[in-house]
């Protein structure tokens, strides 16, 4: 674990969140910091390798019906240049999406600084992303399903 692991599980815990440490990949110095805020699971990841570096993501699971990575696709592009801090890809063999943000800061606290502010900007996001992927989904069942019941209804006349 890395100093500044420590130092942002501390933070989290002087606000009230428990935070569940993990190494992730110790050969390249990473160290993944679990929490619980404002009803999701967030990550933050740090490296010791590059203590400038900080990022945090959550992943938000997709309905079974709206799991067509080449349906939606183009909609997270649409939302990467909107929402132009976030990366959005999809996860589990597209089952779940993840938005991260990635920051640069002198150190863990100039991080921390701007915690708060970066949870807001990758749940509101996610939600966004996740609410366009559902309409976007929703839109094109209602389409085929019309198509259906057209080609349906032609064939028997």
């Amino acid at each position: 674990m890395s100093a500044s692991s420590d130092q942002i599980a501390a933070f989290l815990l002087e606000e009230g969140h428990k935070a569940r440490v993990d190494d992730i990949d110790p050969e390249n110095g990473l160290t993944a910091i679990h929490f619980r805020a404002r009803g999701r699971t967030f990550t933050v990841v740090v490296s010791e390798r590059d203590p400038h570096f900080f990022s945090i993501s959550s992943t938000y699971d997709l309905p079974d019906w709206a799991r067509d990575e080449a349906q939606s696709a183009p909609v997270l592009v649409e939302l990467q240049s909107i929402y132009k801090s976030i990366k959005f890809f999809y996860t589990d063999n597209g089952a779940a999406i993840v938005a991260a943000v990635e920051q640069i800061s002198s150190d863990a606290t100039e991080f921390c600084s701007q915690f708060w502010r970066l949870v807001s900007i990758v749940r509101d996001g996610a939600n966004a992303a996740l609410e366009r992927i559902i309409d976007h989904s929703e839109t094109k069942a209602a389409a085929d399903k019309f198509i259906n019941d057209f080609m349906k209804g032609r064939g028997g006349n």
